[in-house]
């Protein structure tokens, strides 16, 4: 109940809306720096890993496409944070890390490619996070949530998990990622 307030405070902005802006934002030419072919459920379930005898990966290969669409970069870097990090600190301590990787791996493979248009710069890719704040903020509010409460009782019943201890835990650290999102 004490949440409550705060959310509906949070998507008095047709936060729905402005996430699908995302989605469409390719087709309505809308102002995307980096657009990509997205996966759209990208989270380490979908991934299948090869590691060689030395015990190091050798390839990540990428299964289960339905959701595929183009867009934004950012829509499967979102989800992949909430979707893939469970760990509040990790998610907070390595977000930046984890988006430089993306992108200089996203850059390196522009190039192994052969591509000769402009290569997007690492600011390209932060505009775009601010620009569909609101699909984030989705994630957080209605996924994650969900996530939380799917690992903290895998067995009980939704009435049980939002009364438990695990539960109210992990919603604090929802409202801690929302202030995030406040306009400063």
């Amino acid at each position: 109940k004490e949440y409550v307030p705060i959310f509906e405070k949070l998507i008095s902005g047709n936060i729905l809306r402005k996430s699908q802006e995302g989605f469409n934002a390719y087709l309505e030419r809308a102002n995307v720096n980096i657009c990509v072919l997205n996966h759209g459920d990208a989270h380490l379930k979908n991934t299948m890993v090869k590691i060689n005898s030395s015990g190091n990966v050798e390839d990540i290969l990428w299964i289960d496409f339905q959701t595929c669409h183009f867009g934004p970069a950012v829509m499967d870097l979102m989800y992949f944070l909430y979707m893939s990090i469970i760990d509040h600190d990790t998610r907070i301590n390595k977000r930046e890390e984890i988006i430089y990787s993306y992108f200089k791996i996203f850059t390196q493979t522009l190039k192994n490619l052969g591509f000769d248009g402009e290569f997007p710069k690492l600011v390209d890719l932060y505009k775009d996070f601010l620009t569909f704040k609101d699909y984030e903020l989705l994630l957080v509010t209605t996924f994650l949530p969900m996530l939380f409460a799917k690992e903290s009782n895998r067995e009980a019943d939704p009435a049980q998990v939002m009364d438990s201890t695990d539960f109210r835990r992990n919603m604090q650290q929802v409202t801690i990622l929302c202030e995030r999102f406040k306009p400063h």
